[in-house]
């Protein structure tokens, strides 16, 4: 499988994403109810600060992750809990709607996407990176230099439980260049 990453740049990769979102999410029971088109969107998609990546793997979208940037003095994550006693700088972003379909999930997958969003953020000046994760996945992003910063709650939208987390993205990047020029331990 040869995936390639990448900012959803067209309405068909939009389109597609948002029937997988549908696929994964609506069709496991996890969130959302059937909708006609087959899709899964909210108000988060319709802002000019959200970007949608995609996996594409021979033509097809098998992953999706969407990040909002911070631009005013509201946030996606204010309504879910407090981070900002945390996070120290207002260029924040927020990380969310990661899926993959069930054929092609492999952990590097949402890794892979997961690191596009953050790369993403850091080049358009975001520092800091906020989410509600599903908590099987705070084991993978505290590999990554993400935090835990409160308790479990249930979210309020889902209806599932989910860990606050945040992450300083100049500390992921230290991290991630460390693990990239390690030697081998013989």
């Amino acid at each position: 499988m040869t995936v390639e990453i990448r900012l959803a740049d067209s309405d068909e990769d939009l389109k597609a994403a948002f029937a997988l979102r549908h696929r994964v999410f609506v069709g496991q029971s996890i969130v959302g109810e059937p909708s006609s088109d087959g899709r899964l969107v909210d108000v988060f998609d319709a802002l000019s600060s959200s970007y949608v990546f995609v996996a594409v793997d021979d033509g097809e979208v098998v992953g999706t992750v969407r990040t909002t940037m911070h631009e005013s003095d509201e946030h996606p994550c204010d309504s879910w809990f407090d981070w900002r006693h945390i996070v120290s700088s207002d260029r924040t972003s927020s990380g969310s709607m990661l899926c993959t379909s069930p054929e092609a999930r492999t952990f590097g997958l949402s890794f892979r996407l997961i690191a596009a969003a953050m790369e993403h953020g850091w080049a358009l000046g975001t520092r800091h990176g906020v989410a509600a994760v599903r908590p099987q996945a705070e084991r993978l992003l505290g590999r990554w230099a993400w935090r835990r910063i409160g308790d479990e709650f249930v979210h309020p939208i889902e209806q599932a439980p989910v860990v606050p987390m945040a992450v300083d993205l100049a500390e992921q990047r230290i991290l991630d260049q460390q693990r990239r020029h390690a030697l081998p331990l013989i």
